[in-house]
């Protein structure tokens, strides 16, 4: 699955993330870079202790 992040001029140090290619503006999104991001592992089941890394929980925060 592909992401597009953005720039936008009302929030000029925040940066916007979308899973399409432009936003809506009543339902922008932005990653919280002040929590840490969590690595979801497989290892017979999704859990985030043992296994190998098969994706990442991204912290995100919404604008209302």
């Amino acid at each position: 699955m592909s992401i597009t992040l953005f720039e936008l001029e009302e929030f000029p140090k925040r940066i916007a993330i979308s899973k399409a290619n432009d936003y809506q503006v009543n339902g922008i999104f932005f990653l919280d870079f002040s929590k840490p991001l969590k690595v979801i592992r497989w290892f017979g089941k999704v859990n985030n202790k043992f296994g190998i890394a098969v994706g990442l929980l991204v912290p995100a925060l919404r604008l209302s």
